[in-house]
């Protein structure tokens, strides 16, 4: 007989989406009122990995019957209608953004898009600060600055020294974390070091998605692990480019913790603080009360607001 439970889900197919019911991970359909309207593309699913989720099991199979209020989501533009976003996961608790100062040197831009994201869907950010045997510790501490004075959380680590593993496999305990980071920060090498069934797990579906992407698209690229040491991990292996999340250029620096209190002091509500007169912003950065960077990168951002659909698909890729 069938029963009605709550659900997490850790992985979507094309036919299946996998539900972590317990210590359980079932197979389940969409029940197809969830796809009125909408073509038979796995991106215009209404169901994302870290979705909760409703589910009718019979046997050793389910059906979703309702999606849960997300608290969170980390979305992306689609390939082919960049205009549209396709969200990749959700109930995003903890974004761990994987940088390095050196071989690769991360771009501070990159850094402040990731923390841009997660301050508007309210979710906690933790920059990494990998490699850091490549370096010096002034040049780490000089690199991670300008965000440690905005109370950002910046944990050092290095691999092969085991330095910052312990303390980054705290911050991760018992939540919802997911890593970003362009390639070549480390990110498969620190999380070998934090779980290495997960890493070997992961390695498998990675490789396996690659095999399954010579026919047919599949499989999508992201997954959600249960870690060893307490919560869950959500791997987007095939995520190589990362876009605003949608606003209005005026909602921008709302994102940027230096500029939000400033903004209730312009002239005008829906300052865009790029060419308005009385412009509390501006005078802050005449000022030199806002880092070059910062400012660099929110100009950059703001540019891609208002230049719309064409101008979002050339943003920063990994």
């Amino acid at each position: 007989m069938a029963s009605t439970t709550e659900g997490l889900v850790v992985r979507i197919d094309r036919k299946v989406i996998h539900v972590e019911i317990g210590l359980d991970v079932v197979p389940c359909t969409v029940r197809g009122r969830f796809f009125e309207g909408q073509d038979d593309d796995p991106e215009s699913r209404p169901v994302a990995v870290g979705d909760r989720v409703r589910v009718e099991v019979g046997g050793e199979r389910g059906a979703i019957e309702e999606v849960l209020e997300r608290r969170s989501r980390i979305a992306r533009p689609r390939p082919r209608d960049p205009r549209n976003w396709q969200v990749i996961a959700a109930n995003v608790e903890l974004l761990v953004i994987v940088a390095s100062v050196r071989q690769p040197t991360t771009r501070p831009g990159l850094i402040d898009r990731m923390l841009v994201t997660a301050e508007s869907e309210g979710i906690e950010p933790l920059i990494v600060l990998n490699k850091i045997d490549l370096v010096t510790d002034a040049e780490a501490n000089a690199f991670a600055a300008p965000w440690r004075a905005l109370g950002y959380r910046v944990v050092a680590t290095s691999v092969p020294q085991a330095r910052g593993i312990e303390e980054l496999r705290a911050a991760m305990a018992g939540r919802v974390a997911m890593l970003l980071g362009h390639s070549g920060v480390g990110k498969s090498s620190l999380l070998a070091a934090l779980d290495p069934a997960i890493a070997a797990r992961i390695g498998g579906l990675v490789a396996e998605g690659t095999k399954m992407a010579r026919g047919a698209h599949t499989t999508t690229s992201a997954s959600m692990h249960r870690l060893a040491f307490g919560g869950h991990l959500i791997d987007t292996p095939g995520v190589r480019e990362f876009g605003l999340p949608p606003m209005e250029p005026h909602d921008l620096a709302h994102w940027f913790r230096e500029l939000a209190p400033l903004v209730k002091q312009c002239r005008y509500a829906t300052c865009t603080h790029d060419h308005e007169p009385n412009c509390a912003v501006k005078d802050a950065v005449t000022a030199g009360k806002v880092h070059p960077d910062r400012i660099a990168t929110y100009r950059k951002l703001l540019d891609e607001l208002k230049g719309g659909g064409e101008r979002m698909a050339r943003h920063d890729s990994f």
